[in-house]
């Protein structure tokens, strides 16, 4: 147990967050960390545009110490909208480069 006043830092998980819609978007503009030292999990379906993932992946790796994301159906799917029209392995490679490039951590890691 942490002695008084000792800040511990905690690995928290969630998945789901689909921010293409605007009540989950919001959900996403208000977390925080609970501590500096708090990391993040992302368990799959940020979100189904390229830029919607992009976009949650880096305003959450800008508050937390370290965000680890792992894609899930959603976020290999190319929808129609998209206008970045990469599909499976490329796309899979373009997410990985944008986590990174945003300081999270992927499966390739």
């Amino acid at each position: 147990m942490p002695e008084t006043g000792e800040v511990t830092s905690r690995l928290l998980a969630l998945s789901d967050l689909h921010v293409g819609h605007p009540k989950n978007r919001a959900i996403v503009e208000s977390m925080t960390p609970g501590g500096d030292g708090d990391w993040l999990l992302i368990a799959g379906d940020v979100g189904e545009d390229f830029a919607d993932i992009a976009w949650a992946l880096g305003v959450l790796s800008s508050r937390f110490a370290k965000v680890a994301w792992v894609p899930g159906n959603h976020e290999l799917w190319t929808r129609r909208a998209d206008p970045v029209r990469a599909r499976g392995e490329e796309r899979y490679r373009m997410l990985i480069e944008a986590c990174r490039r945003l300081g999270g951590a992927t499966p390739e890691d």
